[in-house]
């Protein structure tokens, strides 16, 4: 609901201001440069490159907390987080269950959680390190504040694994919001992942996306935008470029059933089609939704389904396959997509 979503955001900025002397110094500690390399942590058991064809699986996992029992105020819901650890416990399991078994050469999850008040302090992103050590790891956060009221501390955002060796890691910084001068509680980017391929002197370039949700479509444009320029200069460069995640803009025209109020879809934008790249395909599959909204419990024909989630390509990459897993958003609010791509 964008009513109860705008009086949020009047609470949260209120406490934020008669607080800011004592949170300033703990929300702007984190203030990372726009371009920064991220430490791998190797402990992949296939140290060796890539080859022509790659398997990828992206999913943004709701930090365990916005399973099919789950609304959130943010989204016009009533509650912050889960209805118990045990709903958080449950969620974890299933997802670490499903990263395994997809098999695939290279994960891109977002809202990957340390332990918090979100989580009942369960620790998210250690619990998919821990389950996938077979697998080479960066990740960066977007959210990383201590001391906020009720909430406490939090560390949020995306990580790349991949099976095969990663040569390097790099953090961009997106265009972000500043609440307030000086305090930047959301530090927008893409995670930048290259994969030398053997045989070949270009690599794959793989960037895993999460973009804004909740402004007013200006920012997600924005971010949009930057990121193009990166891919459009690794394809220049002759890598094979992969774009994956939540893009939090409609890649597919779809009309699922649903009985949600208009105001619901408040979030909800159009990818701009004056940026779209010629010659560059979109890996989306149309005929499964990949995210819902958050209002309420998820019931299947209630609540407002779409896709979110995808795959850009560069036009030296085939696309084989596509496909969305219909996981029923139970254990997140989004589906996992699947990718099969070949490097032409």
């Amino acid at each position: 609901m964008k009513a109860t979503f705008l009086i949020f955001i009047l609470i949260v900025t209120a406490l934020v201001v008669t607080l800011a002397a004592i949170l300033r110094g703990s929300l702007v500690a984190y203030d990372p440069k726009p371009t920064v390399e991220i430490p791998i942590e190797r402990n992949s058991s296939r140290d060796s490159p890539a080859g022509d064809t790659l398997r990828l699986t992206c999913w943004n996992i709701g930090y365990a907390g916005l399973g099919k029992e789950s609304d959130f105020i943010a989204d016009g819901g009533r509650h912050l987080r889960a209805p118990s650890r045990s709903h958080v416990e449950r969620n974890l399991a299933a997802v670490v269950h499903r990263l395994r078994s997809e098999d695939a050469d290279l994960l891109l999850i977002q809202e990957l959680s340390r332990g918090n008040y979100l989580t009942y302090g369960l620790d998210v992103l250690d619990s998919v390190r821990q389950a996938l050590q077979d697998y080479g790891m960066a990740f960066t956060p977007t959210v990383q504040v201590t001391g906020l009221p009720v909430v406490g501390n939090l560390q949020v955002g995306e990580a790349t694994l991949s099976r095969f060796s990663l040569s390097k890691a790099v953090r961009h910084a997106l265009p972000s919001r500043a609440p307030l001068p000086g305090i930047t509680v959301q530090h927008f980017n893409t995670l930048e992942a290259r994969l030398p391929i053997a045989g070949r002197s270009r690599q794959w370039v793989v960037f895993n996306v999460h973009l804004a949700a909740f402004d007013n479509g200006v920012l997600r444009r924005q971010q949009l935008e930057a990121l193009l320029k990166l891919l459009e200069a690794e394809y220049a460069a002759g890598n094979h470029v992969v774009a994956g995640g939540d893009w939090n803009l409609l890649l597919a025209s779809t009309n699922f059933p649903n009985t949600a109020e208009e105001r619901t879809k408040f979030w909800v934008r159009e990818f701009p089609a004056d940026l779209a790249l010629k010659g560059w395909p979109w890996a989306v599959d149309a005929t499964k939704p990949t995210c819902r909204t958050v209002e309420r419990p998820y019931r299947p024909g209630t609540n407002y389904t779409c896709v979110i989630d995808g795959f850009l390509v560069s036009p030296n990459v085939e696309v084989l396959g596509v496909e969305t897993l219909a996981l029923g958003f139970a254990n997140s609010d989004h589906n996992p997509v699947r990718l099969r791509i070949r490097a032409r």
